[in-house]
């Protein structure tokens, strides 16, 4: 089979990417970010630097003929701030980049495209007292694209996956893994409120992703399961990792809002808006938004695997990286 992939995270480029070369598929990336040295050993791969914005659809139709598939995700920083009212240039980048997308792919003869979506649009249904998309711009413009998606299905087959946090090891570091980690290494004492969450590995998401495009039912989101992880295992696997010793306390939500005013009053005096809105996000943090495995691994075919380990790749291979800056 033949696939684009249109995605700014490295990270999940290359896993993919070396995972369906792997399989016999042609792979043909399409990025204005790459670094090409990762993929100098790879055979049956095309990459071409295209500048989205200022390319038009007839060249963008022409690098889409003869491809089976298309796979599409934005990568939006979940620690962005942008000038307010944000919510208008993540429709821009989200909404409208997705409508492009889909209708140069129907051009162009795609018969399938699997999105990578985020597990916030699943809890925003789940979790409706949260009022997630009231809340959060980001939130927001995600069921606005999950919606846009799923109109299409009458007009192109087409699958979302709702992806949880991602931890695991590559030639390059996941970016909000790094954040994460970072934060927890520079603090000796971490506060945090109760809470845990769904983690999945990189070849978790690779079977999902070619789940989607050979099983996939069309119009379906699926919420990608994996390892439950609380918070406070979270940061003890990252300290005893990195053999650092850290005070873990686990904090009223209350409390835990405390330090975030201070973080909104600055965003507001800068004429800053944050793409999660940091004081409300400590509700959504202090519950367990954990994935049940049979709503997504059975239908994709893919099975369980130790997120834990996952993540202490990801820290010893930060911590590579920074003694090699040193």
């Amino acid at each position: 089979m033949r696939v684009v992939i249109i995605d700014e995270n490295n990270f999940i480029t290359y896993h993919i990417t070396k995972f369906l070369i792997n399989k016999k598929w042609k792979v043909k990336i399409l990025t204005n970010t790459i670094n090409r040295n990762l993929y100098k050993d790879f055979s049956n791969i095309e990459i071409e630097t295209v500048d989205f914005k200022n390319a038009n659809d007839g060249k963008l139709i022409s690098l889409f003929k003869d491809y089976d598939y298309l796979l599409y995700g934005d990568s939006i920083d979940y620690n962005k701030t942008l000038k307010k009212p944000v919510i208008n240039s993540l429709r821009i980048e989200i909404v409208e980049q997705t409508r492009r997308f889909i209708e140069i792919a129907k051009r162009a003869g795609i018969k399938k495209i699997v999105f990578l979506g985020s597990f916030y649009t699943y809890f925003d249904k789940t979790l409706p007292k949260l009022k997630l998309s009231k809340h959060h711009p980001l939130i927001k413009v995600r069921n606005e694209q999950l919606n846009l998606i799923l109109k299409y299905k009458n007009e192109i087959e087409i699958v979302n996956l709702e992806i949880p946090h991602l931890f695991g090891k590559g030639p390059v570091m996941e970016k909000t893994n790094s954040y994460i980690i970072e934060e927890t290494l520079l603090s000796q004492a971490i506060f945090l409120p109760k809470g845990g969450s769904t983690f999945i590995t990189p070849n978790q998401l690779n079977k999902a992703i070619y789940g989607a495009f050979k099983y996939g039912e069309n119009g379906c989101s699926y919420p990608l399961a994996g390892t439950n992880i609380t918070w406070e295992e979270l940061i003890d696997i990252i300290s005893k990792t990195a053999i650092q010793e850290q005070q873990i306390y686990t904090i009223p939500t209350k409390l835990a809002k405390v330090g975030m005013k201070k973080k909104l009053k600055n965003h507001k005096n800068h004429g800053l808006e944050s793409v999660l809105n940091p004081i409300k996000y400590i509700d959504f943090q202090s519950r367990y938004t954990y994935i049940e495995k049979e709503i997504s691994m059975d239908k994709l075919r893919y099975k369980a695997e130790d997120a834990k380990k996952a993540i202490k790749e990801s820290v010893k291979q930060y911590l590579r990286k920074e003694n090699k800056n040193e």
